[in-house]
């Protein structure tokens, strides 16, 4: 009974607390991005006739420093100042073709990478930028401001065709929950509680609290194995309906053409079904716990 304790602490902070903090911090990053990527798809192209204080996104090349914190880029025969400052640079690979995607000797795709100004080894002359924020005017030039929560610097290969979308996918990849630290956290946890089996088990024997620990490290795979896994598809199902209202509703919004879409109901039924897909992925994991409870009990008890 004197190792309880250590295990509802282990339990609650490796298996709930910690990945819910990192979790929630993937996603917050990710939407920031998918949030401004959909925010410059209604943006005016950046032109000589553009207002101050307002968003424009332009296509540029990197034409060189004006000091450690601000950079010149020229787009359409004209400069303009990027104030990076505090701002990030995403960086994404060359676009791939599925034709050229192959298993063996085939190209396979990169992954985007985000990094801080202050960070950046160098930037090559030429490279190819694409600029998204508020536009501001100092002494008759205008400038972008990277450090605006706003604002996009991308700097990407190829050409800029599909580069919005291939933004969100990248960005989709990069905070996706097994690419954040939790399964790394989740993992440790369940090491954690196999130890705890074996310390109860040289106290206690083939205990109740030595079975009740194993059955803790195996929460993280719990979600994978029936009945619970019948949960994880319907959750699977309803995400799917997330994604395809997300995208009617984008392609009605910046359609220039047609009825633009309720927004009120559209933000109710994405939180409708963002809510039924979590709470089926905690029912999955809730429902084979009970479920090797009472297996636990009937039959090795």
């Amino acid at each position: 009974m004197m190792l309880v304790p250590f295990a509802v602490i282990i339990a609650l902070l490796f298996f709930a607390l910690l990945p819910a903090v990192f979790s929630l911090h993937s996603l917050i990053e990710y939407r920031k991005i998918r949030h401004a990527v959909v925010r410059s798809a209604v943006a005016g192209f950046l032109s000589a006739d553009s207002k101050k204080g307002e968003f424009y996104r332009c296509y540029g090349t990197f034409d060189g420093f004006k000091d450690d914190n601000e950079i010149w880029v020229r787009a359409d025969n004209s400069l303009v100042r990027v104030k990076m400052g505090q701002g990030k640079i995403i960086s994404l690979p060359e676009k791939v073709n599925k034709a050229q995607r192959g298993f063996w000797g085939g190209k396979i795709p990169g992954s985007m990478r985000i990094e801080k100004w202050k960070k950046l080894n160098n930037l090559a002359s030429g490279a190819r930028l694409f600029l998204f924020g508020r536009i501001t005017e100092e002494g008759g030039v205008r400038c972008f401001d990277a450090g605006d929560k706003d604002s996009l610097v991308v700097l990407y290969e190829g050409d800029s065709e599909g580069l919005d979308r291939e933004l969100v996918v990248q960005a989709k990849n990069r905070y996706t929950y097994f690419q954040s630290p939790s399964l790394s956290i989740l993992v440790l946890g369940s090491l954690l509680m196999c130890l705890l089996s074996v310390f109860e088990y040289r106290l206690s024997g083939f205990s109740f609290l030595f079975f009740m620990y194993l059955l803790t490290a195996s929460v993280p795979v719990l979600i994978f194995v029936p009945p619970g896994c019948l949960l994880l598809l319907l959750s699977y199902n309803i995400k799917y309906k997330v994604f395809l209202l997300r995208h009617d509703y984008y392609f009605h919004y910046f359609s220039r053409d047609g009825e633009k879409p309720n927004a009120v109901n559209y933000w109710r039924k994405l939180w409708f079904y963002e809510i039924s897909a979590i709470a089926s992925a905690v029912g999955a994991v809730g429902i084979n716990f009970i479920f090797f409870m009472l297996m636990l009990y009937f039959f090795i008890l």
